[in-house]
């Protein structure tokens, strides 16, 4: 690994990337106020470094073997220790975030940014795969297309083409039930399920339903609708993203009167 580091090597400005906030240049890191040997403490060992694809894929082959550490100290490096949160999926190693992947096999990653940079380092370890993303602009998450690019590489097709919400009533209604949930306001949650969603005899209660809405804010943060999956005459299928820039899918059953009768979450 040549070009990896804080300072050193001496990059070439012309070869560090830029990045982009709203369509204007947010420049690069080097740019940016550092300490005369590097990032400030903040960043020290948990961000900011720079590196190449080469450099990268190189340091993801030592990690097969035991050229930087031998089998037992690589076995406690990959082993899961800690859930990351509540209803994760992953859990976290020594530095590494394993989990199964949706065809249940061993995926050791871990991905990270700076509200402008995003990158994601993807070892499908079982498959023999490594995905390697990185992105310059925040309307753009890097880990959005991980799992699209694995997908490929073990021969599946591409994941669906998603297509824009449109402006129908039932896509103002999608749109009408992220912004209540946005507002993380259980009352305009619930003027909202007056509104457009069916209430069925013997369903949850309101009291039920709200504490459902908050284990999803604590899990998501707030969402953001991508497009559209798939629509049919009863339903849409969307994808959206949560605050940590994970890509979900949401399906609306409508009745017709365009409210909803049914809302699931489904793996995509």
């Amino acid at each position: 690994m040549k070009e990896t580091g804080y300072t050193i090597p001496k990059w070439d400005p012309a070869r560090t990337p830029v990045g982009y906030r709203d369509g204007k240049r947010w420049g690069t890191m080097f740019e940016k106020a550092w300490a005369a040997d590097g990032p400030y403490w903040a960043l020290r060992g948990n961000g900011g470094i720079e590196s190449t694809l080469a450099d990268l894929w190189s340091w993801s082959r030592a990690l097969d073997g035991d050229a930087v550490l031998p089998a037992a100290q690589r076995k406690k490096l990959f082993t899961p220790w800690v859930p990351e949160g509540p209803g994760a999926k992953s859990t976290y190693g020594y530095g590494w975030a394993i989990e199964q992947t949706p065809w249940k096999t061993t995926l050791v990653s871990h991905n990270g940014g700076n509200g402008t940079f995003s990158a994601d380092f993807r070892r499908y370890v079982d498959d023999r795969i490594v995905v390697i993303t990185a992105a310059s602009d925040p309307a753009h998450k890097a880990w959005r297309v991980s799992e699209p690019l694995a997908r490929i590489a073990r021969g599946e097709a591409p994941a669906p083409a998603i297509t824009p919400l449109g402006d129908d009533a039932r896509a103002q209604v999608i749109r009408d039930f992220v912004a209540a949930f946005n507002s993380g306001d259980a009352a305009a949650m619930r003027a909202f399920r007056a509104r457009s969603m069916v209430s069925r005899e013997g369903g949850p209660t309101e009291e039920q339903r709200d504490a459902t809405t908050k284990r999803m804010r604590d899990d998501f943060g707030t969402l953001r609708v991508e497009g559209v999956l798939a629509k049919d005459e009863r339903s849409i299928a969307t994808r959206m993203t949560d605050a940590q820039g994970r890509s979900l899918k949401f399906r609306f059953e409508f009745t017709p009167e365009n409210r909803i009768s049914a809302l699931a979450m489904e793996p995509e």
